[in-house]
């Protein structure tokens, strides 16, 4: 198999795995967690939830943080692909940004929220990981990613994605 032909390869198996990732891992966390629902939950019940459901919470978030992760890669090989340098670059930083934000807002869940007993606490780290980082600066990078599509999204939601709000 030629690189020429590897690269393309690759790209479609990280589309498809960061695609069926997000949706299985979406699905899942709303039969077990009610997510994204859950959020709008007082705090004591959101860590109630959790600490009731958590080992499937936890590998269901590390599996979404995981197909977040895949835009950084998608990102550098889409912009490989661009047809001018500064289009490849733009490419590749909105990506790995997108990426970031995203996995960040998401791995609160599966490292930090187990060690979380206070109500207050929790309200404070969803804040600032979940709707600041997340939600916020994950929303932003979106738009300019190279899977912004809302045909990315679980069940015809846009929140359902690593890419999208509710991380």
């Amino acid at each position: 198999m030629s690189v020429r032909l590897r690269r393309p390869l690759v790209l479609a198996v990280l589309l498809v795995f960061g695609a069926v990732g997000a949706n299985l891992a979406f699905l899942g966390l709303g039969k077990v967690f009610d997510y994204p629902a859950v959020l709008d939950d007082p705090p004591a019940e959101v860590l109630a939830s959790f600490a009731a459901h958590r080992p499937a919470v936890i590998a269901l978030f590390a599996l979404l943080a995981l197909s977040a992760g895949v835009l950084a890669p998608i990102a550098v090989l889409l912009g490989r692909r661009a047809r001018t340098p500064s289009a490849g670059r733009a490419i590749v930083f909105a990506g790995v940004a997108a990426a970031a934000v995203q996995v960040v807002g998401l791995l609160r869940w599966p490292l930090i929220v187990p060690f979380v007993h206070d109500a207050d606490t929790f309200d404070t780290l969803n804040l600032v990981l979940g709707r600041t980082i997340g939600e916020t600066l994950g929303s932003s990078a979106r738009p300019c990613s190279p899977c912004s599509s809302s045909a990315s999204s679980p069940a015809g939601s846009s929140a359902g994605s690593p890419h999208c709000s509710g991380s």
